[in-house]
């Protein structure tokens, strides 16, 4: 039993790495913002009239 959970620790614990890789080669929003800013997403402009 303990064999299994094992190699299912190591298949997850392979599969977040590969995810992570994957993420850090894309431009990822706000990586080159100034260090203290605050990035918003997902907020609508404001409708007036």
């Amino acid at each position: 039993m303990w064999e299994f959970l094992v190699l299912l620790l190591i298949g997850g614990s392979l599969a977040l790495l590969i995810m992570q890789m994957r993420r850090g080669r894309q431009a990822q929003p706000g990586m080159n913002a100034v260090q203290g800013t605050l990035l918003v997403t997902g907020v609508s402009p404001v409708r007036k009239g």
